[in-house]
């Protein structure tokens, strides 16, 4: 009886579940969190004015505590990653952000609940970054666009609630006091729904699977920078609701008792705007964002310039692009940034963009005073600036298609489909990799070769990412894995030397279970094809542990082509195979170069890979003694082999051979094979000796590249 497939197919669904709940666990604790500090922020400024505080105080108070709130969060998402106390920022940062709040019941002059505001603000940048770093770990589950977007949906619920909770016990004829100690019950609520949350998700980052080591160890990749200033541009040049409102009541385009009105309508908009943004970023990808933003862009003249209807569209657009910046904007960064460095990223995204946001309203309030006409240019324009940077980083490409169509496919691919760029591997005692550059098109098999301990596996999990490197770089198919991870793994696929497979699956099962992992379109088809290309048909209902440890190997190669990648690192591939194996794994090799493939693949056993390489690369102790094409190579060590046929006079052609430096001479009746070192003009003159000694020379041929003759001339030491 076969085993039961169930657990393997329930797997990334059951994760999947997990990840769902965690985001709204988390969203939760936003709810009641943002129902808590958003109630309090409409009645901050009111409660500041009966305490005696002026207005300059007020102002200062309210800009000054958003300020430090976003500068400090680059400092609170560094210190995050640094600890990986990730729960502990959110404890501490939600407590001190939520009990702020009611603490103002308390304050009885204006000094004491400025510092409670400001202190508030400054919880809320002790945990923000933690929180986005923890919801990316959901995101590479459910996808990053619907965990930030659902998460900010019940962020924006909370937001448009909280407020309607002080407006009530104002109107049922509270206090101040009173309604800042209301909201002590939604502080609570927020507080006992994130221990929950830490008891049922203690180990968020076990939601994603383990993301390849990038390979820059300072700093940022370029596509991190230039979301970070299309993110600047969109806030300064998107307008403050406070801002909005004083236009409102200036130019009295709505009635005084209407502008809270219009305010919800913008917070409600912003709440499903950031779900259904969030949703199909992740189906559509780039487009999502450009749209979003785009029709962001546009309240500017509507609320500005336009009148009663114009301005109720026009907080509509302002609601989108609200709920565009906590989605999409965090969605995309997910992307483009290293796990292990996550909350750094958000925090100095954050500090960017409050920075951005705090300039831009001042420039706004001052050109305000000049020209209405001199805001609406100065908003649309920048937040229409940030659309090209958006476009900057590659797009995402999801396709998948068959070895016997890639030919047409991969003119769309560029030709150095590997590049990799002072790649440097140090271990404590060793440089594994030492400065290492090697460049590999479509089309190419690389043999990489060198002696046990030279660097060649090393080599590999660097470029895949399993492997940490001290520095360099490494593009597959145009793609940095720093700058774009998915795109970057997509194109790619590793075969290591050795690779356990599931004993209680048989060989389709197996497939069938990676296939599903790698999302591969017309799986059945596809896992056919893999099977028949490994010569593993008629055994696709064996079980694993019954393979012969050749035919694991074939089927671990049939895992790696599963997905069909463009690039191909194959680390020992005929380790195991039979006679008949390695035959038919050259057949496939030319197949795969044939079909516009790049392959890297290591062997020590050199005649191997001389049947189907076009490129070689030599190392040894970490570094490359040379690399190039094999012919290329056998020129540059002015070495090949030659084969020689002729007719008449035997003993003159070997005295000839004998005295041209013709090394390891091996001759069969009217034919030899030797080889030759010298300059190809050298080797023309030996065939004009031969011709003129009256010699018919019937065959005068180079024997195919020789790579382990090309290995022993280039001065590496010998394999072991």
């Amino acid at each position: 009886m076969k085993p039961s497939l169930e657990p393997w197919h329930n797997l990334f669904t059951q994760l999947k579940t997990r990840a769902l709940r965690f985001v709204i666990a988390i969203g939760i604790v936003s709810l009641f969190a943002d129902m808590t500090y958003e109630g309090a922020r409409g009645i901050t400024g009111q409660f500041l004015f009966t305490l005696g505080a002026s207005a300059t105080v007020v102002g200062f108070v309210a800009g000054f505590g958003e300020l430090a709130g976003y500068c400090l969060r680059s400092i609170t998402g560094y210190l995050a990653d640094k600890t990986h106390k990730y729960w502990t920022f959110m404890f501490v940062g939600y407590a001190v952000n939520l009990l702020a709040v009611p603490a103002l019941a308390l304050a009885h002059n204006w000094p004491l609940a400025a510092a409670l505001i400001i202190a508030e603000r400054t919880g809320r940048a002790i945990r923000r970054p933690s929180v986005h770093a923890m919801l990316a770990h959901a995101g590479s589950q459910i996808g990053t666009g619907w965990a930030f977007g659902l998460h900010e949906f019940l962020d924006q619920t909370g937001a448009t609630i909280g407020p309607l909770i002080t407006a009530l016990v104002l109107y049922l004829h509270g206090g101040y006091p009173e309604a800042f100690a209301a909201l002590l019950i939604t502080a609570l609520l927020s507080l006992a729904s994130l221990v929950v949350a830490r008891i049922a998700y203690p180990s968020p980052h076990e939601l994603e699977e383990r993301k390849p080591t990038v390979l820059q160890t300072k700093g940022f990749s370029k596509a991190y920078w230039l979301y970070a200033v299309a993110g600047m541009c969109i806030a300064a040049g998107f307008a403050d609701f406070s801002l909005v409102a004083f236009h409102f009541q200036k130019a009295n385009t709505v009635p005084q008792s209407l502008i809270p009105v219009f305010y919800s309508a913008a917070m409600v908009t912003g709440a499903f705007a950031s779900l259904l943004f969030g949703k199909w970023f992740d189906q559509l990808g780039q487009p999502i964002v450009l749209l979003a933003f785009f029709l962001g862009a546009l309240f500017a003249p509507c609320v500005f310039l336009g009148g009663f209807a114009l301005a109720l569209v026009g907080m509509i657009l302002w609601g989108l692009g609200l709920g565009a910046q906590d989605s999409l904007l965090k969605a995309v960064l997910v992307s483009v940034i290293p796990s292990d460095k996550r909350g750094t990223a958000f925090g100095i995204f954050d500090t960017a963009f409050g920075l951005a946001w705090f300039a831009g309203s001042a420039l706004m309030g001052l050109l305000y005073d000049k020209s209405i006409l001199a805001v609406v240019i100065f908003s649309v324009a920048l937040q229409l600036a940030a659309l090209p940077f958006f476009l900057s980083p590659a797009p995402l490409n999801n396709s998948h298609s068959c070895i016997s169509h890639l030919r047409g496919h991969n003119l769309l691919m560029p030709n150095s489909a590997l590049v990799i760029e002072h790649l440097r591997v140090d271990f404590p005692e060793v440089i594994a990799v030492n400065d290492l550059s090697l460049a590999i098109e479509a089309g190419d098999v690389c043999g990489l070769i060198g002696p046990n301990g030279a660097g060649k596996t090393t080599t590999m999990r660097a470029i895949c990412g399993l492997q940490e490197s001290t520095r360099g770089s490494v593009k597959v198919g145009g793609f940095e894995l720093a700058e774009r991870p998915d795109e970057y793994k997509r194109q790619l696929g590793f075969m290591p030397d050795f690779c356990p497979t599931y004993d209680q699956l048989t060989a389709w099962e197996f497939l069938d279970h990676f296939g599903r992992a790698y999302g591969v379109a017309d799986r059945d088809r596809r896992i056919e094809e893999c099977l028949q290309l490994t010569w593993l048909t008629e055994k696709r209902d064996a079980l694993c542990e019954g393979l012969s440890r050749g035919m694991k190997q074939r089927l671990v190669l049939a895992k790696t082509l599963l997905p069909d990648p463009k690039v191909l690192l194959l680390d020992e591939p005929a380790s195991g195979l039979d006679p008949l194996g390695r035959l038919e794994l050259r057949k496939l090799l030319l197949q795969l170069r044939e079909a516009g493939k790049a392959v890297l693949i290591s062997s020590h056993i050199l005649s191997e890979l001389s049947g189907f390489c076009n490129k070689a690369a030599i190392m040894e102790r970490g570094k490359l003694v040379m690399s190039g094409g094999i012919s290329e190579l056998g020129d540059k060590l002015n070495a090949r082999k030659m084969s020689l046929k002729w007719r008449v006079n035997s003993d003159k052609a070997l005295e000839i051979l004998r005295s041209a430096t013709a090394k390891n001479l091996a001759t069969t009746g009217n034919s030899a094979t030797f080889d030759f070192e010298g300059s190809t003009d050298t080797l023309d003159e030996l065939l004009k000796k031969l011709v003129a000694a009256d010699i018919r020379v019937s065959e005068w041929r180079a024997v195919g590249d020789d790579l382990e003759q090309i290995f022993l001339q280039s001065g590496a030491k010998e394999l072991m």
